[in-house]
């Protein structure tokens, strides 16, 4: 079994024996590994839970207007570096076209490896209607004398 951790890989034998490998010499230094082992996505499952919550509050899966859209501009959006390197207009259709974004985003990003997406968005699925019956019920309550 290989596990490959920011610039080692890690072996792990039958026997449970380990050895590790540096793997600075061959890599591209352009190649990104998460800092992390891997866990579910959050902005896949988040996104994929507000994506259902919000087809179910508006009784639609498509944005109000029929087109979400949000505007990045350049050099004024990303906290950590410069960018984006021009302005960019993203648009989505759908909640759940801007939650897949959202959830690729890590994927392309090298935060997340794709299997870390999955079932953070099954997650999501999961429980967006015990979200919604939470809030429906906490709302009946708010409104009574």
């Amino acid at each position: 079994m290989h596990f490959c951790y920011t610039h080692t890989i890690i072996s792990i034998g039958l026997n449970r024996s380990t050895t590790s490998v540096d793997t600075n010499n061959i890599k591209r230094p352009t190649f990104v590994t998460p800092p992390f082992g891997g866990y579910v996505s959050g902005h896949s499952g988040y996104s994929r839970c507000a994506a259902d919550l919000l087809e179910a509050i508006t009784g639609s899966p498509y944005f109000p207007g029929g087109m979400g859209v949000f505007n990045a501009v350049q050099n004024q959006y990303l906290v950590f570096e410069d960018g984006p390197s021009q302005t960019v207009q993203l648009q989505w259709a759908t909640f759940h076209d801007a939650a897949a974004q959202s959830a690729y985003s890590r994927v392309w990003g090298g935060i997340h490896p794709p299997m870390d997406d999955c079932p953070a968005r099954r997650i999501g699925r999961a429980i967006a209607p015990k979200a919604f019956a939470r809030a429906r019920a906490s709302s009946a309550q708010a409104t009574r004398p």
